[in-house]
């Protein structure tokens, strides 16, 4: 009968367990490849590492491959990744430096808030809004510019023509090279390269439950999301791609998503 059979496929996932255990085996004998359709439980075991406690067998549920050696890896990325941008780069940030400083008053550099899986840091970008003084400021104008935000869809802001953006910033801000100074941060441990994007907490505090997945690693200087549409995306695309890389994360997606951005830079200007 078993040559007659080349695959057994189980579907019943109320199938007994010592019934599966002498299926399996009789598969095994005889040379029939076993599948089985997953219940929901089975399904999260997609990332697994196997330990013995005792001489007992122990499955630990990975997050994501992430887990373990695979952040080794990334953090290695990183380091070497950011030390090379930042000395590449070190012409034009004095460059930036001086054409910001030309234009307004205040610093070249501006800290943002931002959140890193489930860390608060202060995010680095060349200043492209007005000085913050005491009389006013970009962030003190943000609360009248609400009703003008153009993401509706979730807890974002986004203006495309945003009147707090000096002529500078808003030629940094469509070429992205506000964002250069971010391997700074990179470099630190703020965040990676290649993650989801870095949120305001206060734009957190407003997540549904599905979004707070995005917060299970480091946020990146760039993402699946960014070369996809960035700010043009729904909220909820966005937490999809972010959760897709999160989930099947892989040096080769890293690499694909950094040589893809470093084009988008040079030739894609719609940025604002």
């Amino acid at each position: 009968m078993s040559g007659l059979v080349d695959e057994v496929l189980l579907v019943s996932p109320s199938y007994e367990g010592n019934h599966i255990a002498e299926l399996v085996d009789f598969c095994h004998e005889n040379h029939i490849t076993f599948k089985f359709v997953p219940n929901l439980y089975q399904t999260l075991t997609k990332h697994v590492e196997i330990d013995l406690v005792s001489s007992v067998p122990v499955i630990e549920l990975k997050r994501t491959p992430l887990d373990g050696w695979g952040k080794v890896f990334k953090r290695t990325i990183d380091i070497i990744g950011a030390s090379v941008g930042l000395v590449v780069c070190s012409p034009l940030f004095v460059i930036i430096a001086l054409a910001i400083k030309t234009e307004t008053t205040g610093p070249v550099f501006i800290s943002l808030k931002r959140v890193s899986g489930k860390n608060e840091f202060n995010l680095h970008k060349f200043r492209s809004m007005i000085a913050h003084d005491p009389d006013g400021g970009a962030e003190s104008l943000k609360a009248s510019l609400i009703a003008l935000n153009e993401r509706p869809d979730g807890p974002l802001f986004k203006i495309r023509n945003d009147p707090r953006i000096t002529k500078v910033g808003r030629f940094i801000r469509k070429t992205r090279i506000d964002e250069l100074p971010q391997l700074w941060n990179v470099l630190k441990g703020d965040i990676s390269l290649v993650g989801p994007r870095p949120h305001q907490p206060d734009e957190i505090a407003h997540y549904e439950k599905h979004h707070k997945k995005v917060l299970a690693i480091k946020a990146g200087a760039t993402g699946l999301a960014q070369i996809s549409g960035s700010s043009d995306l729904p909220f909820d695309q966005e937490v999809a791609m972010d959760s897709f890389y999160i989930e099947n994360w892989s040096m080769f997606m890293d690499l694909k998503i950094i040589f893809k951005t470093m084009f988008k830079m040079l030739r894609d200007h719609s940025a604002a």
